[in-house]
């Protein structure tokens, strides 16, 4: 990434990304207008450097892509990566190891920060969806079924998904 040089740390400045020539602005130190690929880019990666196979940002790039397929939890977005791998392969210039095996999968998507990968998918998604104040939404959430723990306690613990619609912007 390109940035162009200014004195102030808090002035925007215009920020060039050379693979796909998509043109952003920083402000704050923040990058605006970055790609999903930037952005999960500087979600830290917890793993040991020992054996890493794939980079994180393209292990948690393909569970999103996944999840908007419509497949859900590990073996779901493992199978997804199984049945694209020609494409994901072609695509992301992906050359010695192939792609993510469902385990690989696994210890990302339990061991990454959630709360880090919120963060900066919700930065890249403000860039797309600019909601007015007053702006109504509908919201549907679902559970995952069979990620419930402790099933006799008060205190449910178990995956969801949070479905927000904006009929204004479609």
């Amino acid at each position: 990434m390109i940035l162009d040089t200014f004195s102030s740390p808090l002035t925007p400045r215009a920020v060039s990304f050379p693979k796909t020539g998509k043109i952003a602005r920083v402000e704050g130190g923040k990058i605006m207008g970055a790609s999903l690929i930037e952005q999960l880019k500087q979600v830290e990666d917890f793993r040991t450097t020992d054996g890493r196979r794939h980079p994180m940002w393209l292990v948690l790039l393909f569970v999103i892509m996944g999840t908007m397929n419509g497949d859900v939890g590990y073996r779901g977005w493992g199978d997804f990566v199984k049945r694209h791998r020609r494409v994901l392969i072609e695509k992301f210039g992906i050359q010695k190891h192939g792609v993510p095996s469902y385990s690989t999968i696994r210890r990302v998507v339990m061991g990454v920060n959630f709360d880090k990968l919120a963060e900066k998918f919700n930065d890249w998604a403000k860039n797309y969806v600019d909601l007015e104040v007053s702006e109504w939404c509908a919201v549907d959430g679902k559970s995952i079924k069979g990620t419930v723990q402790n099933y006799s306690s008060s205190n449910q613990n178990f995956l969801s998904i949070v479905s927000v619609f904006a009929g204004k912007k479609g």
